[in-house]
């Protein structure tokens, strides 16, 4: 089913009225300045369950700081962003598509393939938009990749190597993002949700034929990235989800991916990479994704080559943090007022959520599988 809206001639001329729901630091820092920066749009209001944090962040870029979903919802949207913990993006996501209102997502799209699954019913059901929020494909360089690729530039793509890995820390150890109940996961679930998403675009989303996944939960002393959300916790950090993640997939084709992730890799600087390998050429990204300020982000950070040979011309990374997530509102709103449906992408973000689920059940195996065989060896002594 191809989802329209049912009114695009109203979104084409009037100025679209845009809601956030969380007030959380990536919608204080980011989205919200972003929005109200739109030609064309309106900040229209901001619901928190904490009404006192909700009105703290709207009075920094106008709206209503709302006491109910309820009051939310009549505010009159057009669209909205939901922006909380990862256990409340399905609920949130579906009452608002319920209320008529078209939705980009905070990434991961759900904790839980059924979870996902409920959010493109709703979307179908209700007529209305749903994008989730892959920042990282609006990335000069992440489109200059794409496009080789498509471009026939690499050939039949047959390997990927990626990953996204942090020096200090968790993004706010003691609050939600450690606790697998409100997340859904860890680091596979927080930054290796975005590699996931560009290796499966940039290669077609082949059919998965199997995977293997290994994840550690130790924080080590690098507890805190308190550059992203500080705890307000004063007892020691406490953690039941993966700190650092390495899994392996393999898909149709001969396609393999290999992806590494880590909140608190002893590597003295943030970094991010990706690696594609090709029939015909290769292509490498080095860079650091995201809003931390412990890395390097290299003007030209994308490399080409074709039968062993580099290719000319060199593409600019973003020039600022906030680049991509202005390209990311950008099309999403040109999405609603044109009428694009953005069903393809939907469908992408729920084979990210099957992999990283299918990820998790195999690393959770391999654990119960090697406790079993010590328990076997210690009664053998």
């Amino acid at each position: 089913m191809t989802v329209t809206n049912e009114h695009p001639a109203t979104l084409a001329h009037a100025p679209l009225r845009i809601g956030l729901i969380g007030a959380g630091r990536i919608v204080e820092r980011v989205h919200l300045p972003l929005v109200a920066a739109l030609p064309g749009v309106t900040v229209a209001g901001l619901y928190d369950p904490d009404l006192a944090r909700a009105r703290e962040v709207a009075a920094s870029g106008g709206g209503q700081a709302c006491r109910s979903l309820e009051e939310f919802f009549g505010l009159d949207l057009d669209a909205t962003l939901v922006a909380c913990p990862n256990h409340l993006h399905a609920e949130m996501t579906i009452a608002a598509l319920e209320a008529r209102i078209h939705v980009l997502c905070e990434k991961p799209m759900a904790t839980s393939v059924a979870a996902a699954e409920a959010m493109l019913k709703a979307s179908d059901a209700a007529g209305r938009e749903l994008m989730i929020a892959y920042t990282n494909r609006f990335r000069p360089e992440v489109v200059a990749l794409k496009q080789a690729i498509e471009g026939g530039r690499l050939g039949e793509i047959k390997a990927i190597r990626c990953g996204w890995l942090r020096h200090n820390g968790v993004p706010g150890a003691n609050t939600w993002f450690t606790s697998r109940e409100k997340a859904g996961g860890g680091v596979l679930m927080d930054l290796g949700s975005h590699m996931i998403d560009l290796a499966l675009w940039l290669t077609g989303h082949r059919r998965l034929l199997g995977v293997g996944c290994t994840t550690d939960r130790t924080m080590g002393q690098r507890g805190n990235a308190d550059w992203y959300a500080t705890s307000k916790a004063t007892t020691r950090p406490t953690c039941d989800v993966d700190v650092s993640t390495s899994a392996f997939a393999v898909f149709e084709e001969s396609l393999n991916l290999f992806v590494e992730v880590s909140w608190a890799c002893s590597f003295p600087q943030d970094q991010t990479y990706l690696s594609v390998v090709g029939q015909r050429g290769a292509a490498r990204i080095d860079t650091l994704f995201g809003l931390s300020p412990n890395g390097r982000r290299p003007a030209r950070p994308l490399r080409l080559w074709t039968e062993g040979q580099p290719v000319a011309g060199r593409v600019a990374g973003a020039t600022d943090l906030l680049q991509p997530y202005r390209k990311q509102w950008e099309y999403f709103v040109e999405s609603l007022r044109t009428g694009r449906s953005l069903r393809p992408a939907l469908n992408e973000g729920l084979g990210v959520v099957r992999l990283i689920e299918a990820m998790y059940k195999s690393a959770e195996e391999l654990e119960s599988g090697l406790g079993a065989s010590y328990q076997v060896a210690a009664n053998r002594s």
